[in-house]
């Protein structure tokens, strides 16, 4: 749904997101479940965990630029 414009339960666009993810490591715990119904198999994947930490954004900015470099050279 955000890739295609919408929002998230908070309102935050896919861009705010993103610019929110540049300085954190997010840690997100998964429970997908597989299941037939009506013939039809279907997947569900629900969030049962999610911590985050902030990033050094002295770390993140080297290697923003070290990667600019990389793709310049």
């Amino acid at each position: 749904m955000l890739e295609r414009g919408g929002t998230d339960t908070f309102g935050r666009t896919l861009a705010d997101i993103v610019d929110l993810l540049r300085y954190r490591e997010v840690r997100v715990r998964l429970s997908v479940r597989s299941y037939e119904f009506r013939g039809e198999t279907k997947v569900t994947c629900k969030v049962v965990g999610c911590a985050w930490t902030e990033r050094d954004v002295e770390a993140q900015t080297s290697a923003c630029l070290r990667s600019i470099r990389d793709q310049l050279n």
